[in-house]
């Protein structure tokens, strides 16, 4: 502190307008150093030129042009300590703020390779923790197909919980659990966005990279999710008589009308490819069929829905979804009713 205050104001100055040069480009363009660089070497050298010119304009104007040479020589000598001091100075705070900033890049770039080493180690640990007929399963599943990554599959038994599903899932005890590379995600749709994310640059997209089309496909999945959802559990696990499995029926097929007009026009929800929604829904194909069997018709049915009857089909056929989504309707069947016996009879 006492040194600057001994140093000429005009470089005081400079040095000022070296730490201010240095937060703007280093705020505004950490990712360009080389910018950085030539902002800190540029900016002060002509600031202080200028000071200096400046201040022998003054001098002259303010004072009688010396007459003898030696005095003129002594201003020029002048002029160039006062010139080798700002340079000095410059020079100085210019290799401390590179200094700063070059540690702070450092650090950043040992975080992004941390991050990209765990995720290409996770590539090769990745582990499913769930359950043959869940939709919420089976959409992260249809997910890692999509990205093309291998992952170890591990079917847990519901009615005696494994070890690993409990610490893994602690808060709801249910899967699906992704563990990558050792570490726990739940919730199915936060599961899926998780691995857009971490492997952004493997296989398609899983959602949009428009921030409004990615908006929209999360609002169609949280309307799966909550319409659709509460359907498939009134026609299968929560009806009482046959009254209230046609009520439900009646429930799923409002939403899907409703799914139908957001699909118009393409042959995914995704686009030309399965997507973030394509995956929500067709978790649920594989019960739909057993509802099929139980009401004697499809559940997505061509006459109201033919759009998303059509989208079924394609889906079905995807190879992302073969050996995911169930279509032994027996099994599926079957299934349930050890499902509900072990239900009723607690």
């Amino acid at each position: 502190m006492h040194a600057m205050r001994a140093m000429p104001k005009h470089t005081r100055r400079a040095c000022l307008f070296v730490k201010v040069a240095y937060l703007l480009v280093f705020y505004l363009t950490q990712t360009y150093p080389l910018l950085f660089l030539l902002a800190v070497a540029a900016a002060p050298r002509d600031e202080g030129e200028q000071r200096l010119q400046t201040k022998a304009i003054i001098c002259s104007s303010a004072e009688p042009q010396p007459t003898r040479q030696d005095g003129q020589v002594q201003m020029h000598k002048s002029g160039e300590r006062e010139k080798n001091k700002t340079k000095q100075v410059t020079r100085h705070c210019s290799h401390l703020y590179l200094s700063i900033y070059k540690a702070h890049w450092t650090v950043d770039e040992r975080e992004r390779e941390r991050e990209r080493a765990l995720a290409m180690a996770g590539a090769d640990d990745l582990k499913v923790l769930g359950l043959w007929t869940s939709p919420f399963v089976i959409r992260v599943r249809i997910v890692l197909n999509l990205k093309g990554l291998a992952y170890e599959y591990v079917e847990d038994d519901l009615s005696n919980k494994s070890a690993l599903l409990l610490s893994s899932n602690p808060v709801h005890k249910t899967v699906p659990v992704l563990l990558h590379a050792g570490r726990p995600v739940n919730e199915s749709q936060i599961i899926l966005q998780y691995i857009d994310e971490v492997w952004a640059g493997t296989g398609p997209a899983v959602l949009p990279r428009d921030p409004y089309e990615r908006a929209a496909a999360r609002f169609w999945a949280a309307y799966i999710d909550d319409k659709v959802k509460s359907a498939w559990l009134g026609m299968l696990f929560e009806c009482r008589d046959e009254g209230e499995r046609a009520e439900a029926v009646a429930r799923a097929g409002e939403a899907l009308g409703t799914l139908e007009g957001a699909l118009r026009g393409k042959p995914f929800f995704g686009g030309d490819g399965v997507g973030f929604v394509d995956a929500v829904l067709g978790g649920y194909l594989g019960w739909f069929g057993a509802v099929g069997r139980i009401i004697g018709r499809r559940l997505i049915d061509p006459a109201k829905t033919p759009l998303l009857a059509a989208w079924e089909d394609r889906f079905r056929a995807a190879d992302v979804a073969k050996g995911v989504v169930p279509d032994d309707v027996d099994k599926m069947l079957a299934f349930l009713e050890t499902l509900l016996a072990n239900y009723y009879s607690k």
